[in-house]
This record gives structure tokens, C-alpha cells and sequence, in this order.
């Protein structure tokens, strides 16, 4: 959060400066913070798709040893 204290008495391009600095670093976080989601959700968007393109063939690894692990 921007403080007023800071602003008072200061000339419009200093207060213009002060302003767009605050807002840039808060730009940059927030530009980060869509870059992770973007990743993450390509990468759930792939997982689906590798396993609906290979969950039949997946299921038959998984049976075997489920079957092997009853008692």
C-alpha cells in the first residue's frame, strides 16, 4: 500500500514517478503470478490428456499389481 506521507509536497512528476514505480513492481508480481498459473495449467491440461489417450492401456499394469497385493 502506497503511503500519502510519502507524496506531500512533492511536484506532480515526482509524485507521477513515485506512483508508477509502485504500480510496476506490483504489475511485475502479478504478471509473475499468471505466468505460474498458465504453467500449471497446461501441464494438468497435458496430464489429462496423456492419460485419456493411455488409461486403457495404463489399467492393465495397475490390475496386476493390485491383484498381487490381495491377500
Amino acid at each position: 500500500m502506497l503511503k500519502l506521507s510519502i507524496v506531500k509536497g512533492k511536484s506532480y512528476i515526482q509524485i507521477r514517478r513515485i506512483l508508477m514505480s509502485h504500480f510496476h513492481q506490483n504489475w511485475e508480481r502479478g504478471q509473475g503470478l499468471v505466468e505460474y498459473a498458465l504453467i500449471l495449467l497446461f501441464v494438468a491440461l497435458a496430464v489429462f490428456v496423456t492419460l485419456g489417450l493411455l488409461g486403457g492401456q495404463l489399467n492393465v499394469p495397475f490390475e496386476a499389481v493390485r491383484e498381487a497385493l490381495e491377500f
